[in-house]
């Protein structure tokens, strides 16, 4: 079998939307809200309800672990997500801000993942798993996600370390994991699996968000997070295949930590572009250094309306604008520009000098 190889882009959209009316917790300072579900029914309604999008068709979608590990969160996170699902290794709750403790966490006394234990090299407690089928429209597929850990820093290269995975199996698909399957959660370009030990201050930093000194999100309880990233694959069309979405304690059932999967995002009609790859990109970035930001020139390809997003390292937006965009009075560093077009959604990073 051919071995599909994962890919990751950096890249953010919000649909907000609520659909049931559970246990509803809200931070004491801020405004995010986050709806643990209170039984695995709940917990699977949310894929359907908070998870697809274009042309996937779901079904016999399970969930494994305590209820309200899971849940659904809209309002300011922090972390550049607005709505969609959460899963912990704990609590869903304990994710809400401000950032109080730098050990939050609950031990739920259940098992692990295989799977992620093979991830973590270590034995795996409270795992939280979503695992469903699904049919593709199109050869591509996509999920955005954010990666929070309470383990930062103290976990970093430590004897436990949390992991999570996206797994994907099904037809042309050959991988070390159950069923075949391979991890979509990996570091760009790499097999790199995203985990506390893989990405924090001293690794990978550029992917990374210190949140414990000084506290930069009071949104969120948790110590350290990713910036926004997206996993990716090449799928079959009109095939059936596999996802398993799922992250557990590595090494100890102790403190907590948290997937935010962006709502809508697990889609097959996203198209993305990332890096210097300009060819690919229905527009150019024009650089004006005496402004301090750029500007972005649409190519003929591009039709209709179309909306820009910008965001900084921290997975924060900070800019938007709708048709001839341009930024300007912007800090030096890198940036990551995100398009909203009829055509698919674009993103590229983007240095300002």
């Amino acid at each position: 079998m051919t071995t599909l190889l994962p890919m990751l882009t950096l890249h953010s959209k919000v649909v907000l939307s609520l659909f049931f009316s559970l246990y509803v917790l809200h931070s004491t300072s801020q405004s995010l809200t986050i709806t643990e579900n209170t039984s695995a029914l709940e917990a699977t309604q949310m894929v359907y309800d908070k998870l697809v999008s274009g042309g996937i068709q779901v079904y016999n979608v399970q969930f494994t672990g305590y209820p309200q590990s899971s849940g659904t969160f809209t309002g300011e996170s922090g972390n550049g997500l607005t709505s969609g699902l959460i899963l912990t290794s704990g609590k869903a709750g304990i994710a809400l801000g401000p950032n109080t403790s730098p050990g939050a966490g609950r031990n739920n006394g259940i098992g692990g993942d295989p799977d992620l234990s093979i991830l973590a090299d270590d034995d795996t407690f409270d795992a939280c798993v979503l695992d469903f089928d699904f049919i593709p429209s199109t050869d591509h597929i996509s999920l955005t996600f954010v990666f929070a850990s309470e383990e930062y820093p103290e976990g970093v290269n430590a004897n436990w370390n949390d992991a999570f995975g996206i797994f994907l199996s099904g037809s042309g698909i050959d991988g070390p994991f159950t069923n075949g399957a391979i991890n979509l959660a990996v570091l760009p370009g790499t097999v790199i699996p995203i985990s506390v030990n893989t990405v924090n201050s001293d690794s990978n930093a550029v992917f990374f968000v210190n949140n414990w000194n000084p506290v930069v999100n009071n949104y969120t309880q948790y110590d350290g997070y990713t910036v926004v990233l997206s996993a990716e694959a090449t799928v079959q069309p009109l095939v059936t295949h596999h996802l398993k979405i799922a992250i557990a304690d590595g090494g100890d059932g102790v403190y907590d930590s948290g997937l935010w999967i962006m709502e809508k995002s697990f889609t097959d009609a996203v198209v993305t572009a990332l890096g210097n790859n300009s060819a690919s990109l229905p527009f150019v970035v024009v650089h004006d250094r005496a402004s301090g930001g750029f500007e972005v020139r649409m190519k003929e390809s591009l039709q209709g309306h179309f909306h820009c997003l910008l965001f900084d390292l921290t997975g924060r937006r900070i800019r938007s604008q709708t048709n001839s965009p341009k930024f300007s009075g912007l800090l030096p560093g890198l940036y990551t520009l995100v398009m909203e077009s009829p055509q698919g959604v674009y993103a590229t990073k983007v240095m300002v000098n």
